[in-house]
C-alpha cells in the first residue's frame, strides 16, 4: 500500500524527499538518504488518553534500527537503552496537558518520533455542578444602565392598582330625633399618568439606595361635597411636575433565594397643582380640613407604595433571571448549559452574582470519560473593577465545557479532505483509483485550558492525542495515512455577530506518524511536511467554531459593545446591558 507515498511526496515536497535537508559543504543539518528506513520506535506507556493525578509519568518503550548507533531522547533528555533497545524515563507532568515527545535516531541520522499527551491535575466530577464556574458583576455604572430602563418596569396602571377608592370620605352628622349631614366630603381618584420614571442606584454594603423620579404626574378625580344637606359634585385633575422617592433596600441571600426588603423610604414632590371645584374647598374647609395638603400626601404615598411593593420583587426577579438554562450549539449539536445562582455579595463596587454550572452533551460517546474536567481550587471568579457589566468565566468552566464537548463526540469528525485543504487531485495522479479523500479525527483526550504563560491571553489551550487519518472510502475503509497530533496555542474569547466564540492563536502542532508503520526517511518527513502546515492552518478554525455562547444568554437582556481580557485563572467579558 505504501508504494505510492514516496513518488507522491517527491513531487509535492522535493526538499524533503530529495536529500535537501543539508550537505557537507554549507548545511548545518546532516544529509540523510531519503531511501533509508526510519528506526522502529514503540512506546508502551503512558498509554494514549491517560488522565491522572500523578505528577510524574514513566515513559517506557523499545527502539531498534539496522543501522546501529541508536539513541533515544524522551522530553529532550537522553535515556539509557537496554541490550534489546528498551528504555524507561520519568517525565514531570505540568498541571493540564503535558506533551511528551520521544525520538529515536540511528547512525544514519534517520529519526522516528512518537508524540503523545497526558493530562495531570485535580478533576471535577462531570455529574456534579461546578462550584463556582462563573459570576456576573453589576457595577454602579451598570446598575445605572439598567435603572435607565425603569419605564419598562412601571406602568401608570400600577398606580391605579394601588389606589383604594374612595381615597377620602369624611362626614359629620347631627342627630336630634332624626339625623342629617352637617357636612361631608368624598373623593375618588383614577387614570394616573406620567411621562417618565428614572432611577439612580447606588450600591453599598449589603444595601441598595435607589432614588426614583417620576415626571409629569397626573391623576383625575371625582368628588361630592355636602353642607347642611346641600350637595354638590364635580371632577377635575391634579398635576405634579415631579415626585421623588428615596428608598433603601437590604439585599440578602437566604435559603437559596435573593430577598430584598425596604428599610427606609422618603418621598417629596415639586410643582404640585390641584384643580378642585370651589364646593370641595368649602366642604373641606368647613371644619378646617386642608384639602391641598391631603391630596399631595395621598399622591406621594400612592407613588411610594407602588415602588415599595414592586421594587423588591424586581430586584429578586433580576437575580432570578441570572439563573440560566440554554441550549448551546457545539459542532451542530445542542448541549445544555445550566448556570444556577448560588450566592451574591453586595458591596459599594457593585453586586456580584455567583453561579454553579453544568454543561451536558445530548449523549455521551465515551465509555470511560475519565475522572472529570480539569479543576483548580484557585480558579474561583474574582470580580474586576469596571464601569460595565462584567461576566467572569473561570478556566474551570472552560475545562468543564471542553470535557463535555469531547465526551459528546464534538471532536470526532468525518469530513471531506478538501475542506481542510487536502486536494484529491494531488493524489489522484499517483494513487490509481483514488476518487475521494476523507479525513477522520478521533480525540483521545479532552482539550484543556491552563493559565497563559505570557499573561497576554485568556489561557493556554492544549488538545492532546488527536488521531488524524486520511482514507479513500471508495477503495478501502483502512486509512492511507494515520497520525497522532497534539496541538497547543493561546486562547481568547471574541465576539462574532451575536455570539461569543473561541479565538485560537499561534497554534503549534506536534505530529507523529502511526501508519504506515514501515516508512523511509523521505516518506516519513514528507508526510509530516504535508500534514503539519495543513493542521496548523485548518484545525484552529475548526476548533474555534466548536463552541459559541449567545450574548443574550440572560432572558430579556443582551450585551453590546462586548470585549474580553485575561484575568487570573479566568477570562473577563465586559459589555453594556440592553433590554431586548
Amino acid at each position: 500500500m505504501k508504494s505510492w507515498i514516496l513518488p507522491v511526496l517527491s513531487v509535492l515536497f522535493p526538499a524533503w524527499c530529495g536529500g535537501g535537508g543539508g550537505d557537507d559543504t554549507g548545511g548545518t543539518e546532516p544529509s540523510v538518504d531519503p531511501s533509508l528506513s526510519v528506526p522502529t520506535l514503540s512506546v508502551a506507556s503512558p498509554e494514549r488518553g491517560l488522565m491522572t493525578t500523578a505528577s510524574i509519568a514513566t515513559v517506557t518503550g523499545q527502539a531498534s534500527s539496522d543501522a546501529g548507533g541508536l539513541s533515544v531522547m524522551v522530553a529532550d533528555q537522553l535515556v539509557a537503552l537496554g541490550s534489546d533497545g528498551s528504555f524507561a524515563a520519568e517525565v514531570e507532568l505540568d498541571r493540564g496537558t503535558t506533551i511528551i515527545e520521544t525520538t529515536a535516531a540511528d547512525a544514519d541520522f534517520a529519526e522516528a518520533t512518537d508524540t503523545r499527551a497526558v493530562i495531570s491535575g485535580e478533576y471535577w466530577p462531570m455529574d456534579e455542578p461546578l462550584d463556582v464556574g462563573m459570576a456576573f458583576m453589576i457595577s454602579e455604572a451598570a446598575f445605572g444602565e439598567m435603572a435607565s430602563m425603569a419605564n419598562h418596569y412601571f406602568e401608570p396602571s400600577d398606580i391605579d392598582d394601588i389606589v383604594d377608592n374612595p381615597v377620602l370620605h369624611m362626614e359629620d352628622e347631627y342627630c336630634m330625633g332624626w339625623c342629617y349631614t352637617l357636612w361631608g366630603i368624598e373623593m375618588s381618584v383614577f387614570d394616573a399618568g406620567f411621562s417618565d420614571i428614572s432611577a439612580l442606584v447606588v450600591p453599598g454594603e449589603d444595601e441598595l439606595t435607589i432614588s426614583f423620579t417620576m415626571q409629569d404626574f397626573t391623576m383625575d378625580w371625582i368628588g361630592t361635597g355636602v353642607i347642611s344637606e346641600v350637595g354638590c359634585s364635580g371632577g377635575g385633575s391634579m398635576y405634579a411636575r415631579s415626585m421623588v422617592v428615596d428608598m433603601s433596600l437590604e439585599l440578602e441571600w437566604i435559603d437559596g433565594r435573593a430577598l430584598a426588603s425596604v428599610t427606609d423610604i422618603d418621598v417629596r414632590s415639586e410643582g404640585f397643582e390641584c384643580e378642585f371645584d370651589n364646593f370641595m374647598y368649602q366642604a373641606a374647609g368647613y371644619f378646617g380640613f386642608d384639602l391641598d395638603t391631603f391630596v399631595v400626601g395621598m399622591a406621594e404615598s400612592v407613588f411610594a407604595e407602588m415602588l415599595e411593593q414592586k421594587t423588591p420583587g424586581l430586584i429578586r426577579d433580576l437575580v432570578d433571571k441570572a439563573n440560566l438554562s440554554k441550549q448551546i450549539d457545539v459542532s451542530g449539536q445542542g448541549y445544555l448549559f445550566v448556570a444556577q445562582v448560588i450566592g451574591l455579595e453586595l458591596l459599594p463596587e457593585g453586586l456580584t452574582i455567583r453561579h454553579q454550572t453544568s454543561f451536558c452533551p445530548p449523549e455521551r460517546t465515551h465509555e470511560d470519560p475519565g475522572p472529570g474536567s480539569l479543576y483548580s481550587a484557585a480558579a474561583l471568579p474574582a470580580m474586576p473593577e469596571s464601569d460595565q457589566m462584567a461576566a467572569v468565566m473561570s478556566l474551570n468552566l472552560l475545562n468543564q465545557m471542553f470535557h463535555s464537548a469531547w465526551d459528546g463526540g464534538a471532536l470526532d469528525m468525518t469530513l471531506p479532505a478538501e475542506s481542510m485543504g487536502i486536494k484529491v487531485a494531488d493524489f489522484e495522479a499517483f494513487v490509481p483509483g483514488v476518487q475521494e479523500l476523507t479525513v477522520t479525527t478521533q480525540a483521545m483526550l479532552p482539550p484543556t485550558v491552563t493559565p497563559s504563560v505570557s499573561g497576554d491571553h485568556g489561557g493556554l489551550f492544549t488538545l492532546g492525542d488527536l488521531l488524524f487519518s486520511i482514507s479513500d472510502p471508495s477503495v478501502s475503509p483502512d486509512p492511507l495515512v494515520e497520525m497522532a497530533l497534539s496541538l497547543r496555542g493561546d486562547l481568547d474569547l471574541a465576539v462574532s455577530g451575536e455570539t461569543l466564540v473561541l479565538a485560537l492563536y499561534t497554534m503549534d502542532v506536534h505530529p507523529s506518524v502511526r501508519s504506515p508503520q514501515e516508512l523511509t526517511v523521505g516518506e516519513h518527513s514528507g508526510l509530516i511536511a504535508m500534514l503539519e502546515p495543513i493542521a496548523e492552518a485548518e484545525l484552529p478554525g475548526m476548533l474555534s467554531g466548536m463552541l459559541a455562547l449567545p450574548l443574550d444568554i440572560i432572558d430579556d437582556y443582551t450585551m453590546q459593545d462586548v470585549s474580553s481580557q485575561p484575568g487570573d485563572e479566568q477570562i473577563l467579558v465586559f459589555g453594556t446591558v440592553v433590554q431586548q
